[in-house]
């Protein structure tokens, strides 16, 4: 799955809690939660880093970072964002996010 991700200025929690992280911040939480959740089904993050420039082509604005997890199936995926404990961690993932696209790869 790779994963291109666009982060808010500031974290939004949908619970309306009042914080002063960025959303590069809550997304970190997120990050290092998940690999936990990974690794329960099987899966792993295989890359994450910061988007430097474009190279060739053309976009409006360039993602912040791209994230590649890799899982044994997508019942797996599932599986784990269907998982009340993985659900807990990815309320800092929606918190700091303004886009992001899931991309399945084969």
């Amino acid at each position: 799955m790779v994963n291109l991700l666009k982060f808010k200025d500031k974290a939004e929690y949908a619970d309306g809690r009042q914080t002063s992280l960025s959303g590069k911040e809550a997304y970190e939480i997120y990050a290092g939660e998940v690999q936990g959740h990974l690794e329960k089904v099987e899966g792993k993050s295989i890359f994450l880093g910061k988007i430097q420039r474009l190279i060739l082509g053309e976009v409006e604005e360039l993602w912040d970072w791209v994230a590649i997890a890799e899982y044994p199936s997508r019942k797996a995926m599932l599986e784990m964002i269907m998982n009340p404990e993985y659900q807990k961690s990815e309320v800092h993932r929606s918190a700091g996010l303004e886009g992001q696209l899931n991309i399945e790869t084969k």
